[in-house]
């Protein structure tokens, strides 16, 4: 008799990346990935910052000339490419700061991007009207970046263990993202 090998049916969350699930369902998925003791290396560490930089290089010259080519996204990488490192400093220090950090530098960093999903969403949407509406004005922009604005800080504050969990839950820590 020969044995039927048994497939188990992956849970739905693992169809959305971490970044989706954290945007959607912070507090859940901080205290998951954070309670995951993964070790990463810096070239792992650099895959989102670098994800944030393809983002903002391509939706600039679209919202610029409403087009994108390779020179104008290269020019725009380097360009903007302190705008990263910016929000990596910014990290590093406020991971630095933490009084318990549950995770070692390079993942902690990692997770900090992971939760740019709001910001990146926002720059892709304006890019597309900028390119499809002549319509689109800066005023727009500025107005409508109050949304993932408010987003990140929700998800900031939930990650951060300031949400209605309950008493004696594991928190990730406060202020947002710093026990990371």
């Amino acid at each position: 008799m020969r044995a039927q090998a048994t497939v188990e049916a992956e849970p739905a969350r693992d169809a959305l990346s971490a970044e989706v699930r954290i945007a959607f369902a912070p507090d859940k998925t901080c205290l998951e990935l954070v309670s995951g003791h993964e070790q990463i290396g810096v070239w792992r560490m650099l895959r989102r910052p670098l994800i944030v930089l393809v983002v903002i290089a391509t939706a600039v010259p679209i919202m610029a000339v409403q087009r994108i080519t390779l020179a104008l996204f290269a020019f725009s990488t380097v360009s903007f490419g302190f705008v990263v490192l910016v929000q990596m400093a910014v990290g590093v220090a406020i991971i630095a700061s933490a009084p318990s950090r549950r995770a070692s530098m390079p993942r902690a960093l990692d997770l900090w991007f992971a939760g740019h999903v709001p910001y990146s969403f926002w720059l892709l949407l304006v890019a597309a009207a900028f390119a499809a509406s002549p319509y689109a004005s800066l005023d727009a922009l500025i107005a409508l970046a109050v949304v993932p604005a408010v987003w990140t800080a929700v998800v900031w504050q939930r990650s951060a263990g300031m949400s209605s969990a309950p008493a004696g839950e594991a928190r990730v820590g406060a202020p947002p993202r710093t026990s990371l």
